[in-house]
């Protein structure tokens, strides 16, 4: 072989070599490329309004958020209605998000900084979190990567841990880049629990009667006197209601709250399931004098612990009045006035009921001492009537004769 042949074929070669070079050095930059810049909004290709579904995945806990003609229920709560605030609040933030600094890396630094692929095998402890926004076709729409949250060691929190100052964060569709955020997320809820709408039935004073039964029988019943009092009936002879006992159970009455939602359905029919005995049972009826009827079951959520947390489920109906009672020589501006009062009180009246009737098909977990006043018995309601004292006239007086210092 020439001289002039071997250096052609090493030219060539020489090219050939340059040529697979520069085809590798420009795959990778390509790879290596970010698609977001600093300032870039995180999810700017993605509409909020498009969003059915969010699942949001971390440690061993999953929620599923889904959206049902309008409105957001949790799936693991049976559809329960999701805290509207937090969802605006989480949701807004994510699709505000601004890129404060792009970096790229490999999939081999995925793990260093919390954002690989199975995140919710690092246990309960771990910061990250994955969430999955999905169409309504259940496609979907993006996956964000919450990794490790940014630390400022110079300010420290309560507890011993520094001030989280941002996030870094990855996107499934552009999987050769971590982002940092100034957000961290760190109030996005984990556990369906957390999610929850905590609106619940609103009893309204006045009360026109409360009753406590227990299998059937009547434990105990108050009801609207002459006065206008609720008073205890059959009231046993020298016993009157402890002022303080009535307090506590319009309290109670009042101020009913949940803290967390157990299953759908009704009580009966979740201890049925559970093969509890329906013995336990309690039942409180409450009629308010705006024309609201409430049936409260209760139940020990263990048999172990009869003054621990409890479930309830309850119904409601209602008998609002239809017309107004117009008041003897009221005058027709009166009249006017109190007829726009009347229908203003009466709307109000059918969107409470309409808002409770929704939530009562759930059996719910309550605090026992929110509702403990609520089960007392008959006898702790009690209290001895006070006997009028006796004054000096009446201790002088024996056998019906006056007192001697009245006589002369």
């Amino acid at each position: 072989m020439s001289i002039r042949v071997l250096i052609t074929l090493w030219v060539v070669a020489g090219s050939l070599l340059a040529a697979v070079v520069g085809i590798r050095s420009q795959q990778q930059e390509r790879i290596t490329e970010t698609k977001l810049s600093e300032g870039d909004v995180l999810l700017e290709t993605l509409e909020e309004s498009s969003l059915q579904t969010i699942e949001v995945k971390g440690g061993e806990n999953q929620v599923t958020l889904t959206k049902v003609n309008d409105t957001w229920g949790i799936a693991q709560k049976d559809n329960f209605p999701v805290n509207h605030e937090i969802l605006q609040q989480q949701m807004g933030d994510l699709f505000q998000a601004k890129v404060a600094q792009p970096v790229k890396a490999s999939e081999k630094y995925h793990a260093r900084f919390g954002v690989e692929e199975k995140g919710e095998e690092k246990g309960t402890g771990s910061e990250s979190l994955q969430i999955v926004l999905r169409a309504s076709d259940g496609k979907a729409l993006e996956t964000i990567f919450l990794g490790d949250m940014l630390r400022d060691s110079s300010t420290m929190m309560s507890g011993g841990m520094d001030l989280a100052v941002g996030r870094r964060v990855r996107l499934a569709s552009d999987p050769h880049a971590i982002y940092t955020l100034s957000e961290t997320f760190s109030e996005l809820p984990k556990t369906a629990k957390d999610w929850l709408k905590k609106d619940f039935i609103k009893i309204q004073t006045p009360i026109d009667s409360i009753r406590l039964l227990k299998q059937d029988s009547t434990q105990w019943s108050l009801n609207v006197n002459s006065d206008h009092a609720l008073e205890l009936d059959n009231l046993p002879e020298g016993k009157t209601l402890d002022p303080a006992k009535r307090s506590d159970l319009l309290g109670a009455v009042s101020s009913l709250s949940f803290t967390d939602v157990i299953a759908a359905g009704s009580l009966e029919s979740y201890l049925k399931a559970q093969d509890r005995d329906l013995g336990s049972i309690q039942q409180l009826e409450v009629s308010t004098q705006s024309g609201f009827q409430y049936t409260l079951q209760l139940a020990p959520k263990s048999l172990e612990a009869e003054q621990g947390a409890q479930l309830m489920s309850y119904t409601v109906q209602s008998t609002f009045p239809t017309e107004r009672e117009k008041k003897e020589g009221e005058t027709q501006d009166e009249a006017k006035r109190a007829q726009m009062e009347f229908e203003k009180t009466g709307k109000a009246n059918q969107e409470q009921l309409a808002k409770e009737q929704k939530l009562a098909g759930y059996v719910y977990e309550v605090e026992y001492s929110s509702v403990s006043a609520l089960l007392s018995s008959k006898e702790s309601l009690l209290l001895e009537e006070e006997t009028p004292p006796v004054s000096d006239l009446d201790s002088e007086q024996t056998n019906g004769e006056m007192p001697a210092f009245l006589q002369k």
